[in-house]
């Protein structure tokens, strides 16, 4: 785990030529930040980050300071050092509140990562109470902004797990509505259609149940047409969840393994290839195909067992919840 930035910014003293050099190696440090982090070295994101606000003053520009530790705190997040990146979120808010007006995006942006970070920790009350602050400033600025679709996407999420269901899912429809306006082809959309579908896929009733499918189809064709693999694996997956809810476990099989497939070439041996093998496995025992089954378990074991070993300090063998576990992508939205 990396440290995160004192609250007391030793500041390099530089004069002359190199302030200017300094002045000049900015734009190129955040850009190249950007870069690590769109491309998954979150690592190297949090280095040039450091390195990038070590050359503010935040006395002299809290502002731009404020928004990097926003930044870094989700760089943080990205590697799963929850610590660091609320201790990083609550420095932002704190500067935040001196330099921006109380109804700024930049403070509804704070409040949201701050929020995503309860939500990890399963404080899932404190989480809505602070998304929902977050929406209503967004909503004073555009209602049927992207953000603002965003931010009921994470709330949505909340709901759900606080056994809210009618209003989680009326959060997901209004999401989609603005984002199917705003962003029609886009990874968000599918992100909506995705955990919209895992709530109804689980209902009894066979109309949410087809509805979810149809969901998890128009999520699949998006991420084909962006080449999304991660949104890809994620539609294939539920889709196997959704099948499997329907007892139609044949098909869910097939989708696992589709899954599986392309997680293997974009992620081998991924935290998530565990998830989908233990589903799978799941499906197979219900098909009475017990050596499968088998062999899809000791998969998952040993992706575990070199990826996360603390995770097998929890029994193996307890019975599973036929309610498959949510296969979402990370929260953050911004």
């Amino acid at each position: 785990m990396g440290n995160a930035p004192s609250s007391t910014h030793a500041l390099t003293v530089v004069k002359g030529s190199r302030k200017e050099d300094a002045e000049h190696c900015r734009p190129r440090l955040k850009k190249k930040a950007g870069k690590a982090f769109r491309s998954g070295r979150f690592l190297d994101a949090i280095r040039i980050t450091n390195q990038l606000n070590s050359l503010i003053d935040p006395h002299k520009e809290p502002t731009e300071y404020a928004v990097n530790l926003d930044f870094l705190g989700k760089s943080y997040y990205e590697t799963g050092d929850l610590d660091d990146a609320m201790k990083v979120f609550k420095q932002a808010m704190a500067m935040k509140q001196q330099h921006f007006p109380p109804n700024s995006p930049e403070i509804a942006k704070t409040l949201s990562n701050i929020g995503c970070i309860f939500k990890e920790r399963g404080e899932y009350e404190q989480s809505l109470y602070l998304l929902q602050q977050a929406f209503e400033i967004n909503q004073q600025h555009d209602k049927t902004s992207l953000t603002c679709a965003k931010r009921l996407t994470n709330m949505a999420i909340d709901l759900q797990q606080l056994g809210r269901q009618q209003e989680a899912i009326d959060c997901h429809l209004e999401a989609i509505k603005i984002k199917k306006e705003k962003a029609p082809e886009s990874i968000t959309l599918a992100t909506s259609y995705i955990n919209l579908a895992n709530m109804l896929c689980h209902s009894k009733n066979p109309v949410n149940q087809q509805q979810a499918k149809k969901a998890l189809y128009k999520a699949k064709q998006i991420a084909e047409t962006q080449k999304d693999a991660t949104t890809l694996v994620a539609s294939l997956s539920n889709l196997g969840n959704a099948c499997k809810c329907a007892a139609d476990y044949h098909r869910a099989i097939d989708f696992y393994r589709q899954a599986l497939q392309l997680e293997e070439l974009a992620a081998p041996k991924s935290l998530h290839m565990a998830e989908i093998c233990d589903a799978m496995a799941n499906a197979l025992e219900e098909t009475g195909d017990l050596e499968a089954a088998r062999k899809a378990k000791s998969r998952a074991i040993h992706i575990r067992f070199q990826k996360a070993p603390m995770l097998l300090e929890t029994p193996c063998c307890a019975k599973k919840d036929k309610k498959q576990k949510e296969i979402i992508t990370r929260p953050f939205e911004e």
